[in-house]
């Protein structure tokens, strides 16, 4: 999926119950002999150099089963000029070597505020052993104001990190566990406050 925010004055742009599955192993019974997939992205947050910004993702199911490479499971490249976006009730389930979460850089210049991501209930969790960042979760420069919130990170196989912040101001992690093989958390050149995070825990979600 591709999503941005759009500019209407009094209507918000929001994906709501939709469930995605990668699977380039197993493929379904639309493929035709010789298909494969190319670089699968489960979504990307991309206002094509408009500047939005505030997408909603809400309710929403991310599962990667065996995927190619890919820029991220979850993504806001930075030529696509994106501003915030909140993921809400979501679980994402890693199972490759795909990047979990990549919210790339903001250009100040043209992206509108607010500028953060917001990660409430969000679970996620998985079989990867690796990530390209190092962590499953990326907050890369001036994605100032982001929040993860009431959400789990389990991913307890190979080495892998919980969330990196790259130089974003005002970012939190709250009510939260990161139960993870690497470093729950890492900076750079920032102070990331912690409040009431564990760990230990495993993410319990619907009926995974």
């Amino acid at each position: 999926m591709r999503i941005s925010a759009g500019d209407h004055p009094t209507k918000t742009s929001w994906i709501k119950g939709a469930t995605v599955i990668v699977d380039a192993d197993n493929l379904n019974e639309h493929a035709r002999e010789g298909d494969r997939l190319d670089s699968p992205e489960g979504l990307r947050i991309d206002s094509t150099g408009h500047g939005y910004t505030g997408v909603l993702i809400e309710d929403c199911d991310f599962i990667f089963r065996s995927s190619p490479s890919s820029p991220g499971i979850i993504t806001v490249p930075t030529y696509g000029s994106h501003g915030g976006f909140t993921m809400r009730n979501c679980r994402i389930v890693n199972d490759t070597g795909v990047q979990t979460i990549y919210a790339g850089p903001v250009d100040t210049a043209i992206a509108r505020e607010p500028w953060g991501m917001v990660l409430e209930n969000v679970t996620i969790s998985g079989a990867c052993e690796s990530q390209p960042y190092g962590s499953a979760v990326v907050v890369d420069e001036n994605r100032n104001g982001s929040r993860i919130v009431d959400s789990c990170i389990h991913l307890p196989n190979g080495r892998v990190g919980g969330v990196l912040v790259n130089r974003a101001s005002d970012c939190a992690i709250e009510n939260s566990s990161i139960n993870v093989s690497g470093p729950p958390t890492r900076t750079r050149g920032v102070e990331l406050l912690l409040d009431n995070v564990s760990y230990t825990a495993t993410c319990a979600f619907r009926d995974e």
